[in-house]
């Protein structure tokens, strides 16, 4: 019997063997920047006939080198013309393989990391065939290249600048490595809409050369031989000139720093960033809301200004404008301020150029400058209406002026909910009858009303056509509350008061002095006046009837707010309003 069941374990094995899902994978190394290997393995494999592998890797910070230590002959290795690694074997007799297959040799860069992929997908050829060519299902795991750690930076920062002035960005290096550079290479990636590179200004390093073109500048320094101490210095100035917004100043792959051995050396990049300086003065593009309809809706957006100078006259005024096309059409725009001087473009679908100049000057007063107009499309959603890199104001002189522009939008967001007594849903506070209840959404920053609405009969609660922004709920209501609160009420506050919180502590509190306490009980008391019910009986009654929570909004797409009221009092918070 014992000798059965090993027989059968033995056929078990061999038929697994048969099934086990053959792979091949690469290594995941961790190293130091130089000549580096990946291993390459391949598992589970029986009378192989053919081997087609691609593999894509950042060849800004690898240099494939060759192949080593191959347990296969007749492997053929090189980087094709899309720069991706193809490996290729043949051999019609076939063979097994379960493990290495060979390494591959790289000249690591350093800095960054690289992973090494395996392109199944899209123009790879990634296949395992048998001598008869037919396809060996395999899995393919990728790899990848990691830098060790170090303490040896390189690094750029982030600069406050002026619009239209030039912008000097610092390269420092830190670190005890760099005491003999031979020479070194950077690739700095740069938002070219927003900057444009115009030199270098050298410190530590002199005979630096530099070639900007298409984003990208590359710099190198070569000692020639010699050797340059550059611990802890400050190597040069990066300049640009500046056209606004944020502006990326990226360390790209393909950064080297080599030694006196010309070995290049483990270094963490630190990437730059050029932000507007924040000016006083500010042009706003309005956020606007809008109600959809069956056929595209006008709606006017204004652009305005606060807080210029009024005794500064201003000669220029540039104004690029990005808006979503897909949402909406520019129809044209009306002037509020600077009646003469326009020049406006907008021969590109989702742009418009706005630039004004006066030899005279004028002075831009708090207000409305000029308002866009549009059709809003009927599928509504937000459309954002910005500024873009080039908007810039000058003064009569051509200084520039610091100003912060801020976006805008048009937008149909609805905001709804419903509004009860202490969250209780089957006490609704709403419209019927006589009684009318009123919702406000309004502004959080001024408490200004910005949407009005009735609640309905069961308390519910529509805004639409709300504009993106910041806002808070608070409502009025008609409902009779005369007889919301009772002598229960009273004592409730007398020995509940101190630990009352939220609506209740609030309808507690007559007095609204200090919280609620023994005197509001007593208050509460007499002016319950054996059911008479007059709030100002003793005169120190100074709550509203009403009591509305005030929950804040920010609005960037549909919202569902519910709130609560109660009324002052009602401590208790049981009494059910009747229109």
């Amino acid at each position: 019997m014992t000798k059965k069941i090993l027989q059968l374990v033995v056929v078990l094995l061999i038929a697994a063997q048969g099934v086990m899902a053959q792979s091949v994978t690469l290594e995941h190394v961790t190293v130091a920047p130089g000549d580096i290997t990946v291993q390459l393995d391949m598992n589970g494999y029986t009378g192989m006939g053919s081997l087609n592998l691609t593999i894509g890797f950042d060849n800004d910070l690898l240099d494939f080198t060759g192949i080593d230590d191959a347990q296969l002959s007749g492997i053929i290795a090189g980087v094709n013309g899309d720069e991706n690694l193809i490996i290729t074997w043949t051999d019609f007799d076939g063979a097994d393989i379960s493990g290495k297959l060979c390494d591959l040799m790289f000249r690591y860069k350093g800095g960054f990391s690289s992973d090494l992929v395996f392109d199944t997908v899209v123009g790879g050829f990634c296949e395992v065939a048998d001598i008869n060519l037919a396809v060996i299902p395999t899995t393919f795991s990728d790899g990848s290249v990691m830098q060790i750690q170090t303490s040896e930076t390189v690094s750029m920062t982030t600069v406050v600048e002026t619009v239209g002035n030039t912008v000097s960005m610092p390269v420092d290096m830190a670190g005890s490595a760099f005491d003999n550079v031979s020479g070194l290479t950077f690739k700095i990636a740069f938002d070219d809409f927003r900057l444009s590179y115009s030199g270098i200004v050298e410190d530590a390093l002199t005979g630096v050369l530099a070639n900007a073109s298409d984003g990208i500048l590359t710099i190198t320094w070569d000692g020639n031989g010699s050797f340059k101490d550059l611990t802890g210095h400050h190597l040069f100035d990066i300049q640009f000139t500046y056209h606004g917004g944020d502006a990326d100043i990226v360390f790209s792959p393909g950064c080297e720093i080599n030694d006196d051995d010309l070995m290049p050396l483990a270094v963490n990049y630190t990437d730059g960033l050029v932000t507007p300086a924040a000016g006083t003065a500010s042009l706003t593009i309005g956020s606007v809301g809008a109600v959809t309809d069956t056929v595209a809706v006008a709606v006017e957006v204004p652009i305005v200004a606060a807080d210029f100078d009024p005794l500064v006259l201003l000669g220029a005024v540039t104004l690029n404008i990005s808006y979503d096309d897909t949402k909406l059409t520019y129809t044209g725009f009306t002037k509020q301020q600077f009646q003469t001087g326009w020049t406006v473009n907008a021969n590109t679908s989702g742009v418009v150029e706005m630039l004004w100049s006066s030899l005279n000057g004028e002075v831009l007063n708090d207000g409305d400058l000029v308002t866009l107009q549009f059709d809003y499309g009927t599928n509504g959603g937000q459309a954002d209406i910005e500024f873009y890199a080039g908007s810039i104001v000058k003064d009569i002189d051509i200084v520039t002026i610091p100003v912060s522009f801020n976006d805008g939008s048009i937008a149909s967001h609805s905001v709804g909910g419903m509004l009860t007594y202490m969250g209780d849903a089957t006490r609704p506070i709403s419209t019927d009858g006589s009684s009318v209840t009123t919702i406000y959404l309004k502004n959080a920053a001024d408490s200004s009303i910005a949407y009005t609405v009735g609640a309905d009969a069961t308390g519910h609660y529509v805004f639409a056509g709300v504009a993106v922004g910041s806002y808070f709920l608070d409502a009025i209501t008609t409902i009779d509350a005369t007889f919301s609160y009772d002598i229960t009420d009273a004592y409730y506050i007398y020995y509940n008061g101190p630990s009352l919180t939220g609506l209740a502590a609030l309808a507690a509190d007559v007095d609204e002095v200090g919280g609620p306490d023994i005197t509001d009980a007593y208050i509460d008391f007499y002016s319950w006046n054996n059911g008479a019910n007059d709030r100002s009986f003793t005169g120190l009654w100074t709550a509203p009837v009403w009591i509305f929570e005030h929950p804040s909004i920010s609005v960037t797409g549909d919202i569902t707010q519910n709130f609560s009221a109660i009324t002052s009092g009602d401590a208790f918070g049981d009494w059910t309003p009747t229109p």
